[in-house]
């Protein structure tokens, strides 16, 4: 499956049970068409993969009810923030908080919460007859 641009994000399909077969970047470019969500779920069940998008929390909210009215569900959410830094950052840190001993003066930090997603219903995950 090459990959498909559509309303702003991407469905990619890199081989079977990879974390990289899914819609990311959904909704940057608005809210997608029927048509463009019909050829994704199409190209997925080809490759007899499911499809699962990471739908950012800052997309607009008509496509959760678009997604939900299709038929995914919500199984988990992820926030993932990055700052760059500079080597004259100041480090921010409210009063009484620690990292892990680990983590202490490091420079550079990626603070991740657990995955994020939403499932196409089984019915979507079938190959074209």
């Amino acid at each position: 499956m090459h990959p498909i641009l559509f309303a702003g994000g991407v469905a990619s399909f890199a081989e079977e049970d990879s974390p990289l077969n899914k819609v990311a970047g959904l909704g940057f470019g608005g809210v997608p068409e029927a048509a463009a969500l019909d050829e994704v779920e199409r190209a997925f069940a080809a490759c007899g993969a499911p499809v699962q998008v990471e739908l950012a929390n800052l997309a607009d909210p008509a496509i959760g009810v678009l997604l939900t009215e299709r038929g995914y569900r919500l199984v988990s959410f992820e926030n993932v923030l990055g700052r760059g830094l500079t080597v004259e950052s100041e480090r921010l840190t409210p009063p009484g908080v620690r990292g892990p001993p680990h983590r202490r003066g490091r420079a550079r930090r990626l603070d991740r919460g657990r995955g994020g997603s939403l499932h196409a219903p089984r019915h979507r995950r079938a190959a074209p007859a």
